[in-house]
């Protein structure tokens, strides 16, 4: 099974029994054939031919010649060449507009890329972050203050090693019932 991977070109090695110096592609001879005759064709017809008369023998041989080892050594991306090229032109044809192309539907670009003169504001989620950290922070501090506070004997109520009172009987104050 051939596929994309695995393509093997024909070649020819000689024509008419006449040996090349290397290999040709029948794909560039097809290509040199075609553009040959559409080149005489236009050459021989009487009103179009003006275009092209001028030209000298010589280079209207080269043209077919140059045109085809274009075509043909030119890599197309496994497309035709002739989708190659109006691919590469309508790219040109955007190019020189200004314009492109997203998901089908034509953007103009921009033209101007200066800022003029204002300042724009916007509000980051990290400032709730922010907020959330410095209620933690606020806490931890309480937390730390009340602790100190404690150990400092400032507050009674929450002092563990402060000793209990007893009573005029000998009760401690903690252990009445009521």
């Amino acid at each position: 099974m051939l596929n994309n991977f695995i393509r093997f070109e024909r070649q020819l090695y000689q024509i008419f029994g006449l040996e090349l110096g290397r290999p040709l592609r029948l794909k560039a001879v097809m290509y040199f054939i075609s553009i040959g005759l559409i080149e005489a064709a236009i050459y021989f017809t009487p009103g179009i031919g003006r275009l092209i008369n001028w030209v000298p023998v010589g280079i209207l041989i080269l043209i077919p010649i140059a045109l085809a080892w274009l075509l043909a050594d030119v890599g197309t991306e496994g497309r035709s060449p002739i989708h190659f090229f109006r691919s590469f032109i309508s790219y040109q044809i955007r190019k020189l507009k200004n314009n492109t192309f997203y998901r089908g539907r034509e953007v103009e670009r921009e033209r101007d890329y200066q800022f003029h003169n204002y300042y724009t504001y916007a509000e980051s989620k990290r400032s709730e972050e922010l907020l959330d950290l410095r209620r933690e922070v606020d806490e931890e501090h309480a937390k730390a203050m009340k602790y100190l506070a404690r150990i400092l004997n400032e507050d009674p109520e929450l002092n563990l090693h402060e000793k209990p009172t007893t009573g005029a009987n000998g009760e401690i104050e903690g252990d009445k019932i009521a």
